[in-house]
C-alpha cells in the first residue's frame, strides 16, 4: 500500500483467526489485506510467539512457526486473556491489554505503511462478543499504539454486520435482511429489524434461530432446509449473508429457499472486517446511511447533557450520547457556578423529543460571591440505563479553598425516563 493519510481501518478479532481491512476511497469499498502479498491468504491465527533469544514478538503464522521449532511458547486464547490482570509469558509477566498491543501491532504491520496510528483517520475493531472489560482492554491497547481516542471504535460482530448492510445497495436491505453464521455444524441465524415508526429509524438485531445440522453431506441440506423452513416463513427476505466455516456446494436445496422472492443471498467470510471499515467510515468522514441508527444490547437510548456559556453563548453540552455503547464514555469537565447551588441537566431521546429535566442539588455548598466556585463534573454509565454523575467542589484558587465534597446523581436512561 502507498503511504496515504486518512486510513480507515477495519480489524477483526476472532478467537481462532483474525483479519485486517482497509476502505479504498477510489474503489469505494473495502479492501481485505493478505498476510503475504501476492497471495488470496486473508485470515491469520490469532496467537503471539516471543522468540526467547532475540526477544523479538512474532504473531499469526509465524508465531506458530517458531513455537513448532521451540524457539518461543505459543500464547493463544487472546481475547478471553485480555481482562485478566496479568499473565506470563515465558517467566515475564503481561497484562492482557499489553498482549493485545503486541498482536495489533504486528497485524497493522501487514498495511506497510511507516505508522498507522498517525496515518489512519480512524479504526475500528470488531471482536464477536463485547465485553466491558475486553472493550477497555482493546482501547487501551490502541491508544498505547499510539491512536487518539477520537479514531478508535470498538463493536460487536451484530453492529459490523448493521454497518454492513446499509452500505451495500437497497434493494439488498429494502425488506428484511439475515445473517447465517456457520461454525462448522453449529448454525445461529439473525435478522435486522426495523422500527419505522422512529425518527430516526432504529434497528435491532434479532436471534431468529440455532441448530445442529448432521456432519453426513447426504443429510445436511435436508437438516439445514427443514431449519431454514421454519426460520424464514415470517418474513420476506431481500438480503441474506452466510459467513463461518460449514457451508458449502451440498446445499441445493437450501439455496433455492434463500433463493426465493428475489432474495441476495452472498456466502463469504470477511463480513464483519468489511463492517468494520464501513463503521470507520461512517463515524469519521461523511455520514452515509441516513435517516437508521442500530439499537445494540449495551447502547444508550437517550443522551445526557447541560446548558453552558461559552464565550457569551449558550450551547448545549453533551455528557453521554444516545447510541454510544454504555461503557465506551466517560466524561470529565470543570466549570465555574454562576449564582446557582444546583446543575440543571437534561435526558434527550434518540429521536430528539421530549426532553426530561433533571437536577442535582449542591446541599452543603460554601456560599462564595458569584463565578468563585469551580465544579468537576464526573458523567459515567453503570449499564444501558443508568447514567451517573458526580460533581465535586474544587473552590477557587487560596480565596476560596475546595472542600472537595461530592454530590452524586443516577439518572435514568430507559425508554419509560
Amino acid at each position: 500500500m502507498n503511504e496515504i493519510r486518512n486510513l480507515l481501518i477495519g480489524l477483526e478479532l476472532g478467537e481462532e483467526t483474525s483479519q485486517l481491512a482497509y476502505y479504498d476511497r477510489r474503489t469505494k469499498n473495502p479492501v481485505s489485506v493478505a498476510v503475504k502479498p501476492g497471495t488470496n491468504l486473508y485470515r491469520f491465527p490469532t496467537v503471539l510467539t516471543r522468540l526467547r533469544e532475540e526477544g523479538k514478538w512474532m504473531i499469526g503464522y509465524e508465531a506458530e512457526h517458531f513455537a513448532s521449532e521451540g524457539r518461543g511458547s505459543l500464547v493463544k486464547n487472546l481475547l478471553r486473556i485480555s481482562s485478566r490482570s496479568g499473565f506470563e509469558v515465558d517467566g515475564t509477566y503481561m497484562e492482557g491489554w499489553e498482549l493485545l498491543q503486541v498482536f495489533i501491532s504486528g497485524a497493522l504491520d501487514m498495511l506497510g505503511v511507516s505508522d498507522p496510528a498517525q496515518l489512519a483517520q480512524g479504526i475500528c475493531i470488531t471482536v464477536r462478543s463485547l465485553t466491558p472489560n475486553l472493550a477497555a482492554a482493546l482501547k487501551r491497547a490502541l491508544r498505547k499504539i499510539g491512536f487518539a481516542a477520537e479514531k478508535i471504535f470498538i463493536q460487536d460482530g451484530l453492529e459490523s454486520f448493521f454497518y454492513y448492510t446499509y452500505s451495500q445497495r437497497p434493494e439488498i436491505w429494502n425488506r428484511t435482511v439475515g445473517l447465517i453464521e456457520f461454525e462448522k455444524n453449529e448454525v445461529t441465524m439473525h435478522c435486522l429489524m426495523e422500527n419505522k415508526k422512529t425518527r430516526p429509524i432504529t434497528v435491532k438485531t434479532r436471534k431468529i434461530g440455532h441448530t445442529w445440522i448432521p456432519a453426513d453431506v447426504k443429510k445436511k441440506d435436508a437438516a439445514f432446509a427443514a431449519a431454514l423452513t421454519k426460520w424464514l416463513e415470517d418474513q420476506t427476505f431481500s438480503g441474506l449473508f452466510i459467513t463461518g466455516e460449514g457451508f458449502g456446494d451440498w446445499s441445493k436445496q437450501s439455496l433455492d429457499l434463500m433463493c426465493r422472492d428475489g432474495c441476495h443471498v452472498f456466502a463469504g467470510d470477511n463480513l464483519f472486517v468489511r463492517g468494520a471499515c464501513y463503521t470507520a467510515l461512517e463515524k469519521t468522514d461523511e455520514p452515509m446511511i441516513r435517516g437508521r441508527v442500530y439499537l445494540g444490547p449495551d447502547m444508550l437510548r437517550a443522551s445526557v447533557g447541560l446548558d453552558v456559556i461559552v464565550r457569551d453563548k449558550q450551547q448545549w453540552m453533551p455528557l453521554v450520547s444516545a447510541g454510544e455503547n454504555w461503557f465506551d464514555r466517560e466524561t470529565c469537565i470543570d466549570f465555574i457556578l454562576d449564582g446557582r447551588s444546583d446543575i440543571m441537566m437534561t435526558t434527550v431521546p434518540m429521536d430528539g423529543k421530549g426532553g426530561k429535566p433533571w437536577r442535582l442539588v449542591l446541599d452543603g455548598l460554601p456560599k462564595r460571591p458569584d463565578r468563585t466556585t469551580r465544579i468537576r463534573l464526573k458523567a459515567y454509565c453503570t449499564d444501558a440505563d443508568t447514567c451517573v454523575v458526580k460533581a465535586e467542589d474544587l473552590g477557587f484558587g487560596e480565596m476560596f479553598p475546595a472542600t472537595h465534597k461530592i454530590w452524586t446523581l443516577k439518572i435514568a436512561l430507559g425508554e419509560e425516563s
